[in-house]
């Protein structure tokens, strides 16, 4: 499963775009006082005005897999990466063969850049902005993980990702090149003590070459 797009809600547009592009070195691809457009490789991310200013979101940029280690020394120049532990800043997913870091942007998302070692997709550059691969995550918050996750699978002929079992309050759906992460209401996103919130998510996926919109109203 691919993420093409995601859009999400800021209460600052003009800060968005600063963050995305000054701090992360990522292209605009358009920009006014209602939304910004961001190039994140093979994806979009487009955020849209909201004077609601709580509005956040947890979501995953994939890296080429042969530049987390240098990924991770340009990011913390630029932002202060979240603690996964005492002493460290990264995540060795090992049962997904991956490693991930975390950091806050200018609205409070929970934003996750994440090396895939299954994923053929190293690089001879520079790690910087352009890097990133793709949207690979994309947080879904609902009262029931489990029976939303059984009923999206049933709906769009998905399937649980191969590499998470489901659990009653946080499933995972697609595969390594796109995921639905879906936890229930107020449970606290990783790597931190924040509990999730449901505000309004607008998000394209293609599988099988079908390209298919879910939008996720928010309260």
């Amino acid at each position: 499963m691919n993420i093409p797009e995601i859009q999400l809600l800021s209460a600052d547009i003009t800060q968005t775009k600063k963050f995305y592009h000054e701090v992360l070195g990522m292209e605009i691809l358009h920009a006014d006082d209602s939304s910004v457009k961001i190039s994140a490789g093979l994806s979009t991310l487009i955020f849209k005005k909201t004077n609601d200013k709580n509005a956040f979101y947890h979501f995953a940029f994939t890296i080429p897999a042969n530049k987390f280690e240098e990924a991770h020394a340009w990011a913390s120049q630029r932002v202060q990466l979240l603690p996964i532990t005492p002493t460290s800043t990264v995540a060795d997913f090992k049962s997904w063969d991956a490693k991930a870091f975390y950091f806050y942007d200018n609205n409070q998302n929970i934003v996750e850049f994440i090396a895939r070692f299954d994923l053929d997709n190293n690089s001879d550059q520079p790690f910087g902005g352009s890097s990133i691969f793709s949207i690979s995550e994309i947080g879904i918050v609902v009262d029931d993980a489990k029976a939303y996750g059984e009923k999206i699978l049933e709906e769009y002929g998905l399937n649980f990702f191969s590499k998470q079992p489901p659990h009653d309050d946080f499933v995972a759906i697609g595969d390594d090149n796109g995921l639905f992460i879906v936890v229930n209401d107020k449970r606290n996103w990783y790597p931190v003590s924040k509990p999730s919130g449901k505000y309004w998510t607008a998000i394209k996926f293609e599988q099988e070459e079908k390209v298919t919109d879910i939008e996720m109203p928010g309260e």
